[in-house]
C-alpha cells in the first residue's frame, strides 16, 4: 500500500489523473463560436470545445447536457447531450 502512494501523489501533482478529472454539467446555450470552438452557457461561463465535437446542430437557447476534462488546467467539452 505504502509503495503505490507515491507514484500515486507524484501523478496527482502533475497533473495526471486520467478520468477522475472528468465532470459533467448542465445549461442552456446562450453564445456558439462554431470556428473557434466555443460555448457560453446561460451561467455565463464559456467552454472551450474539443474538435472532435460536432456543433453544427446546437442552437442558442437549447439545454444541453456535456462532458468535460482538463486540458491545461482548463475545462474542455469532450461529448454534448441534447436534453429533451
Amino acid at each position: 500500500m505504502k509503495n503505490s502512494a507515491v507514484p500515486l501523489a507524484i501523478m496527482m501533482a502533475m497533473g495526471i489523473t486520467g478520468s477522475a478529472c472528468a465532470m459533467y454539467e448542465t445549461g442552456g446555450i446562450t453564445g456558439i463560436d462554431v470556428a473557434r470552438h466555443f460555448i457560453t452557457l446561460d451561467s455565463r461561463v464559456t467552454y472551450s470545445v474539443s474538435p472532435k465535437v460536432d456543433m453544427s446542430g446546437l442552437t442558442i437557447g437549447e439545454h444541453v447536457r456535456f462532458d468535460t476534462e482538463t486540458r491545461n488546467g482548463r475545462p474542455v467539452i469532450n461529448k454534448i447531450f441534447k436534453d429533451y
